[in-house]
This record gives C-alpha cells, structure tokens and sequence, in this order.
C-alpha cells in the first residue's frame, strides 16, 4: 500500500523523506538538473565516481549515500536510469517500480521523489505513477513525497 503525500512549490532541501530518490543518466558528466543540486550537498561525491568508472548510470544502478545537515532526509538514493534520450514514460514507470521495491527493501518508507520534470516525465505523471502503486496491496505502506521545485519547473517550460 502507498500514500501520496504531494508537497507542491517544496524544494528537496526541506522535504521530509527518509530517502530521497534521483536520477542519473549515462551521457551526464557532469551530472545535471536536481541530481547535480544533490550531489552538491554531497561534496561532489557521485561526480567523483563517474570518471572512476565506479558508476555508470546504467539503468538500474543504485548508489546510495548519507546525506547532509541541510538536508531533512538522512539519504540520498541516486539511480542509474540509462540515456537521458531514452528516459520516457515506459522506462521510468519500470525503474520507479523498482525503486519502490528497492525502498521497501532497504526499511525506507517515506520516499521523496526528485525527478526533473521533462516534456514526458511530468509531476501529474510522476502523481499517477505513485497512484498506481497505492492499488498494489502487497509491502509496508510508503509514503511518497514529490517535490516541485518551481526554479526547476521554470526552467523546463
């Protein structure tokens, strides 16, 4: 089971999550969008894996991290999510499913979704997704936050 707590105009720094979950794509280096703000507060830390070859961004490849003070949750899920041109609907709707399975997994049950909104991947699909989950009574109830960051939103339109 799966609850929507949607926190509209909120930005990842201040949204109350055990987890924070974004998105890396293979072609990124330097990262970009929300991932890139993320790793900031990490001191760079997924930036420095890249060109070690440690990760990818290979769909499907996790790197979890604790976060920082300034951040209310105390980690960071970054997840590969393959090439950027190839992110749509179909692919992102298989890699948050898996991402969910992940958090149950890992004990985490207040999610906070930090995706970039992009021409496919937009915050009422992101909405629908998590919906979608909540009919699926099997696990642990998640709560799953989404943040809208309104300077990213602007950006993108």
């Amino acid at each position: 089971m799966m609850r929507l707590s949607q926190q509209a105009d909120l930005s990842f720094e201040r949204l109350d999550a055990q987890v924070l979950v974004a998105p890396f794509f293979l072609e990124e280096n330097p990262l970009c969008g929300v991932c890139a703000l993320l790793d900031q507060h990490l001191g760079g830390m997924l930036t420095d894996l890249l060109p070690a070859g440690r990760v990818s961004g290979r769909f499907g490849e996790y790197v979890l991290a604790a976060g920082r003070c300034k951040l209310h949750a105390p980690w960071i899920l970054f997840v590969g999510a393959g090439a950027r041109a190839d992110f749509h609907k179909s692919s992102c709707a298989e890699l948050f499913d898996d991402v969910l399975r992940i958090c149950r997994l890992a004990g985490f049950f207040q999610v906070g979704l930090c995706f970039d909104p992009t021409q496919d991947i937009t915050p009422e699909f992101l909405e629908a997704q998590v919906q979608k989950q909540c009919r699926d009574p099997g696990g642990k109830e998640i709560t799953c936050c989404i943040a809208y960051d309104s300077a990213t939103l602007a950006e993108k339109n």
